[in-house]
């Protein structure tokens, strides 16, 4: 997996496409986050608060994994289809399962030291793309074919992710106005090494039935 090639094809699709990938973080991310913020302002905080996990399933993460949607559809060379973003809402019950299913296992390894958890964290780093990419898959096929996919890659996908340091520390000293380019960047990017991934195990896999 050649991680400067993704990362490249990656800026080369952001052209055309960056002020809607931009507008779909803001609708997926920023306009939850802007109306809790008013909320807090108007409605009891404690009462906010109480309501807060309730929000967050039912609008917050299907928006989240509607963003991934929208995303993925540009990776694989589609265009930004906007309208896509609120499809999360048509799988929710199983997206949701599907990050607490990750939360949890991932919290259980963690007990066993911080490296273990981090690793599996990795190892089911593809699993809501997964399920984006395969609505009809379960949650568990998805957590499992995300270990498989992953497997042989788990450092290569660590390091690839390292290699956005230097653009968080731009957002940074800029107070988040680079935050403009960086975040369509960076996602985009991920799913672009979704499908590099999924592409490498679709070959893998032709190669293992024919031995």
């Amino acid at each position: 997996m050649n991680r400067k090639e993704i990362k490249q094809a990656a800026k080369a699709r952001m052209k055309g496409n960056w002020k809607n990938l931009i507008v779909a973080v803001i609708l997926a991310v920023l306009i939850p986050s802007f109306g809790f913020s008013i909320a807090f302002t108007v409605i009891d905080p404690v009462i906010l608060i109480l309501l807060g996990p309730i929000i967050s399933i039912f609008v917050v993460y299907p928006l989240s994994i509607g963003l991934v949607g929208v995303y993925l559809d540009v990776a694989k060379g589609g265009t930004v289809e906007l309208g896509n973003i609120f499809k999360g809402f048509n799988y929710w019950l199983k997206g949701v399962w599907l990050v607490l299913r990750i939360a949890i296992q991932t919290m259980l390894w963690s007990l066993l030291f911080i490296v273990p958890g981090y690793i599996k964290a990795i190892a089911y780093s593809q699993a809501i793309k997964i399920l984006v990419d395969n609505p009809e898959l379960s949650v568990s096929e998805c957590i499992r074919r995300s270990r498989d996919m992953m497997d042989g890659y788990k450092m290569n996908y660590f390091i690839f992710g390292l290699s956005f340091f230097g653009w968080g520390i731009l957002m940074g000293i800029t107070f988040g106005l680079a935050g403009f380019y960086v975040i369509p960047y960076t996602l985009l990017a991920e799913n672009m090494y979704y499908v590099k991934l999924k592409e490498e195990y679709a070959k893998s896999s032709e190669e293992f039935a024919e031995a």
